[in-house]
This record gives structure tokens, C-alpha cells and sequence, in this order.
């Protein structure tokens, strides 16, 4: 048995972006916090935004605390997000989760930020912290369909997780609800991967 008395809080993260190419650029990032609340950094590309407006929307759509963040520009979101890291996570105590966004065997999001920030010349915002990817233990342990009892017919998914798909943060909301422990999203990324050996539970948790 794994003591869990002294282990780290999990923070949550996850990016939107452009598109996938090396020149695409991160559009929204965010975290959930365990203290219950999210906290969204949008970057509107100069378009005017009303963030008092997307923060009551966000709330009344997902039933949690929402704090957002508004930046004219990429250079702006990555500016606020070490500014975010620096001052809500602990090293010492808390640990990022995310969702295929880096595994022993691939992963998206912490590449495609890397990218940005060197694209930029910034600085890494999670270095030193530790890190823990959900996509492999996900797939491996938790059914990604909706069926009904002993049939293979599609049951609607519940209003909550409808809910939370339909708002702007939504890989947030269901990055929440994984950290929590959660199944009812594990479907929020599905794209196909080669099956591979389990890895020890313990090799999940590493440096960034």
C-alpha cells in the first residue's frame, strides 16, 4: 500500500491552441486548483473581450469558480502564465496532471508549449515541477463508452459532462473531473495509440 498521507495536491492543466504546426499558437490555458476553483489565462489576439462576462458565463455553465485572465497576444498568455505558476503552485507541494499531454511513449500539450516557448524565448513556466500524465492509466483502466447494462447501445452522456464540453473550458472541466477521480470523461481525447506494456504506476511521476 502507497502511503498517501504526505503526498502533493494535484493541479490540473491543459492548453487550446490554433491548430497542430509548429507556428500555430496557444489560444487559452488553464488550471484547476484543489482548493475547487479554475483559472483560465485567453489570449484574444487583440480582439476586444469582456472577462467579467466570461467569467459569470463560465461559472453559471460549469457550477465551479472561474477566474479568466485576459492577453492581447501569445507572448501576453505565456508572460501570465509563469506569472500564474509562480504564484499559485508550490514545487514543494503540488504536482501538474494533465491528459496526453506528455507520456513515456508521446503526448501533445507539453511539446506543442515547449515549442511556443522557444518560439518566443521564454522560459520553460513548469520547470521543477513535478508531473503526472493521465492518458496512459486512463486507457488502460477506465471504459471510454457510455453503454447501457449488458447491451452496446450509446446512452446520452450526463448533463453534467454536456454541460461542461459546451464551454470554452471545457478540457479544464474534464481534466477536473479526472483529477478527482472521476471516468464519466475520459473520453475528452481518444486519439489512437499502439497498445504497450503497462509501466509501474510509481514511474508515472517525474521532473518535467
Amino acid at each position: 500500500m502507497i502511503e498517501r498521507i504526505h503526498d502533493r495536491s494535484h493541479v490540473a492543466w491543459d492548453i487550446e491552441r490554433t491548430g497542430f504546426g509548429w507556428n500555430d499558437g496557444i489560444t487559452v490555458t488553464g488550471f484547476w486548483y484543489p482548493s475547487g476553483h479554475a483559472g483560465l489565462i485567453l489570449n484574444t489576439n487583440g480582439v476586444a473581450f469582456d472577462g467579467e462576462q466570461a467569467e459569470r458565463r463560465l461559472r453559471e455553465a460549469s457550477g465551479v469558480e472561474v477566474s479568466v485572465r485576459i492577453t492581447p497576444d501569445e507572448a501576453g498568455l505565456l508572460a501570465a502564465l509563469q506569472e500564474q505558476v509562480f504564484e499559485c503552485l508550490d514545487r514543494e507541494y503540488n504536482r501538474l496532471v494533465a491528459f496526453n499531454a506528455e507520456a513515456w511513449n508521446g503526448g501533445f500539450d507539453l511539446p506543442f508549449l515547449r515549442t511556443r516557448c522557444f518560439h518566443r524565448n521564454v522560459s520553460l513556466p513548469f520547470s521543477g515541477l513535478q508531473f503526472a500524465d493521465l492518458w496512459d492509466l486512463s486507457k488502460k483502466r477506465v471504459s471510454a463508452t457510455y453503454t447501457t447494462h449488458g447491451t452496446s447501445e450509446p446512452v446520452k452522456p450526463s448533463p453534467a459532462t454536456t454541460r461542461a464540453s459546451t464551454t470554452c473550458a471545457s478540457g479544464i472541466i474534464s481534466l477536473t473531473s479526472t483529477a478527482r477521480g472521476s471516468s464519466a470523461n475520459s473520453s475528452a481525447r481518444t486519439s489512437p495509440r499502439k497498445s504497450s506494456k503497462p509501466r509501474n504506476s510509481n514511474q508515472l511521476a517525474r521532473q518535467v
